[in-house]
């Protein structure tokens, strides 16, 4: 975690406070808003894609679970396949949410190009600028073998080119988007200068507390806003009231669920790091929240075509 947070110079009452803040804010923000942005996904899908209307809730949550509980088996017999899938669907997803606004998900592969590395360089962001973490978080996971002094230079300078060349290819693609009319200039503006705050937040905040304000405040409010702008659209709710009462049911069982299994954890003294185990649980309901804000993106473009045409 950095010198910061070893209590070597600071003192072991300051080391204990930066810890609890560490995980209040990733409690708060990485698992409360995280949950919570995709905790109406079933009335995303019934009143927004609409093709789901014959498609009961009881059934959409089934199918639901049954993808997120095989990705989650998947994960612990495959871990490193499993962090690959997680890296590419979630950087589709957070360069989706991001760039929609202005650059509508229209099934282009040169925008769905775009989404993904745009996503790709904030995700790389995040791992090189907390480097040491993201080694330890992989070696805890069983992603990568025990490692080297050397090898930690190595795997860091290879990441560091990785994100250079991702870096470089996004902002050939803004460019020829905005060569092509299709991004305003100050859009343009906009997403270089999210890229770079991000990168920055990443390299000078420790790994927690930067992954969490991405994460809650930069991406999941962003993604409720769209939530809720689409359903009010739809005639399917009135106010952020209702909108915030419709997130309660799935959003408190989750956390029951997160709750329920921190405590069979310790109780039965489980082997392996809890934290694994909670972002197995995370990356799990990513994973079908991901395929139906995808669908959402696109029946958002497909109206917005349909206006213009009437």
């Amino acid at each position: 975690m950095g010198d910061y947070t070893s209590g070597t110079w600071m003192g072991p009452v300051w080391y204990v406070f930066f810890n609890l803040f560490q995980f209040a804010t990733f409690g708060l923000l990485s698992v409360v808003l995280g949950i919570s942005h995709g905790s109406v996904d079933h009335l995303v899908s019934k009143f927004i894609i609409q093709k789901d209307k014959e498609v009961g809730k009881l059934r959409f949550i089934m199918l639901y679970v049954i993808l997120a509980a095989g990705y989650a088996a998947f994960w612990l017999i495959a871990p490193l396949p499993s962090f690959v899938i997680l890296l590419l669907f979630s950087a589709y997803h957070f360069g989706q949410a991001e760039l929609q606004e202005y650059l509508p998900a229209n099934s282009t592969i040169n925008r769905s190009i775009t989404y993904m590395l745009w996503g790709i360089t904030i995700i790389l962001g995040l791992l090189y600028g907390n480097w040491h973490d993201t080694l330890q978080l992989l070696a805890d996971s069983t992603i990568l073998p025990p490692y080297t002094t050397a090898q930690v230079s190595a795997y860091q300078n290879n990441l560091g080119q990785c994100i250079i060349v991702s870096g470089v290819f996004t902002v050939v693609q803004l460019l020829r988007h905005y060569q092509a009319d299709q991004l305003p200039q100050l859009w343009l503006a906009k997403s270089f200068a999210s890229l770079v705050l991000l990168i920055l937040l990443f390299v000078h905040v420790p790994f927690l507390v930067s992954f969490s304000i991405f994460f809650g405040l930069w991406h999941a409010l962003k993604v409720l806003h769209h939530e809720y702008n689409g359903l009010r659209q739809c005639g399917a709710l009135n106010n952020v009231k209702q909108f915030a009462l419709a997130l309660m049911p799935l959003s408190l069982i989750s956390y029951l669920g997160l709750a329920l299994f921190s405590a069979i954890y310790f109780g039965l003294s489980w082997q392996g790091p809890l934290h694994i185990y909670i972002i197995i649980f995370i990356a799990s309901l990513a994973l079908p929240h991901s395929l139906v804000m995808d669908r959402m993106y696109h029946s958002f473009y497909k109206r917005s075509v349909s206006k213009k045409v009437e």
